[in-house]
């Protein structure tokens, strides 16, 4: 019996210790959603269907994909509440994947200074459009290393001071301990094409909600371009999240700030 009490005191003792995720207005969960690679043809789809619920998103840049016409648009939906993030100049591809001697540098020549200056001028870019001096980033390819040696370039981005927090490419244990959460190494959940529709993301939101965390989920194409989604299943997640109202949907920076303790 003594022994049975001393346990359920330990146990008791360290579930205490553990930094305990905190939501605003009674929500006990977030799901953030996020769309890489600023997509003209996706964005046109996602933005309506997001407002449909009031939800905001997270949309990650590349600065050299962006045209002049694209400024106006990314600048209003930043002032509607949405979140504009960065996702490199050029989406540097590793040799023999994708187009990297052709169209982009290869991330085996780069630098780590190589890198950080890239998202040091794409913050300034992304600031122009939306005033903000901070930014969340993507890496390219999910990847945090850089460099023949592959070296890890995610502390000295956010000691930079122009990256809050740095995402991962997957991840599918929710963040349940803000103590815990490296910011430069933020895991998601991304959506892929062999899903074949909402039901996998839809098993992602019950697994975020009934941990009681934080998940980000990531899409690229919806209703076009490609790893696509189609716009009606699209539509489907939405409407899952809108039928659960203890879900907490809001852009990376605002809920990662909050469970972390920085909008107290």
């Amino acid at each position: 019996m003594k022994k049975t009490f001393f346990i359920t005191l330990l146990v008791l003792a360290t579930c205490s210790c553990m930094a305990q995720m905190k939501f605003p207005e009674g929500k006990t969960s977030a799901v953030i959603l996020c769309y890489d690679d600023g997509l003209q043809a996706t964005r046109s789809i996602v933005e309506p269907q997001l407002d449909r619920y009031n939800f905001k998103g997270t949309f990650f840049l590349i600065g050299g994909s962006l045209r002049t016409e694209d400024v106006a648009v990314w600048k209003a939906m930043a002032r509607r509440g949405h979140e504009l993030a960065n996702h490199t100049l050029f989406h540097n591809y590793w040799t023999g994947r994708g187009e990297a001697n052709a169209n982009y540098r290869s991330l085996e020549n780069y630098t780590k200074k190589d890198l950080l200056q890239e998202y040091a001028i794409m913050n300034t870019m992304l600031t122009a459009m939306d005033g903000r001096e901070q930014h969340c980033a993507a890496y390219p390819w999910g990847q945090p290393f850089v460099g023949k040696d592959k070296e890890d370039f995610t502390k000295d981005l956010i000691a930079a001071g122009a990256v809050n927090y740095g995402r991962m490419g997957e991840g599918a244990d929710p963040i349940t301990d803000p103590e815990k959460l490296d910011p430069g190494k933020v895991p998601c959940f991304p959506y892929l094409e062999k899903y074949g529709g909402a039901d996998v993301m839809i098993a992602q939101i019950d697994k975020i909600q009934k941990a009681g965390g934080v998940g980000i989920l990531l899409f690229h194409g919806v209703g076009a371009d490609y790893i696509k989604i189609s716009a009606e299943e699209h539509r489907r997640i939405l409407d899952y999240l809108a039928a659960h109202p203890d879900i907490w949907v809001a852009p990376m920076s605002e809920v990662l700030d909050y469970v972390t303790g920085k909008l107290f």
